[in-house]
């Protein structure tokens, strides 16, 4: 009796999520190409970079555009980069870091899967010119991220790959800018 409740059909287990769609038709059709595109825009039009963080991450933070506290006691969460007096582990940043390399890890399974896509040819213009943007938005995130931390993790392939060697070691700046400009 017990025996009987053990077995288990091999096609049991061979559960397909209905909410998950597979690379083949994702990358099989230009619509949904399309949208895993706009996947890469999405994280570079966030708050935590472009979208609101940019100019108060960058552009106030230097001895030109220099912006006094608003009241007289420090933030607590230890955001106050505009007036020189941010934490070392301040969320604001620490949140440009993650979208940056979610936009990174977007721009590269986009890459990868419209290379191996079955209707990707060079000849097509809608296509060629995806790829590219890819291409430049992953460029842009990196170069960034070299800007404001300088040698960093580098990596051209998804998470996916890289099996169980998540920690990347840190690449130099010019070694990262170099493949950049010759990727572009």
């Amino acid at each position: 009796i017990l025996l009987s409740l053990t077995s288990c059909n091999k096609g049991f287990l061979d559960v397909s999520s209905a909410s998950k769609y597979e690379a083949d038709y994702v990358f099989g059709n230009k619509e949904e190409i399309n949208r895993v595109l706009t996947s890469v825009y999405a994280s570079l039009m966030s708050n935590d970079t472009y979208g609101n963080a940019y100019f108060s991450t960058f552009a106030l933070n230097n001895d030109v555009e220099f912006t006094p506290f608003a009241g007289e006691l420090r933030s607590v969460n230890g955001e106050d980069f505009r007036a020189f007096d941010g934490t070392q582990h301040g969320p604001t940043i620490q949140r440009f870091w993650n979208k940056q390399y979610e936009g990174i890890e977007r721009a590269n399974i986009f890459i990868k899967g419209i290379q191996n896509s079955p209707i990707f040819d060079t000849k097509d213009k809608d296509l060629t010119q995806q790829l590219g943007e890819a291409k430049v938005l992953r460029a842009m995130m990196y170069h960034d991220l070299v800007i404001m931390f300088g040698d960093i993790p580098f990596t051209t392939v998804e998470a996916m790959e890289l099996n169980s060697n998540f920690v990347l070691p840190i690449t130099d700046r010019n070694e990262i800018l170099s493949f950049l400009i010759k990727d572009l």
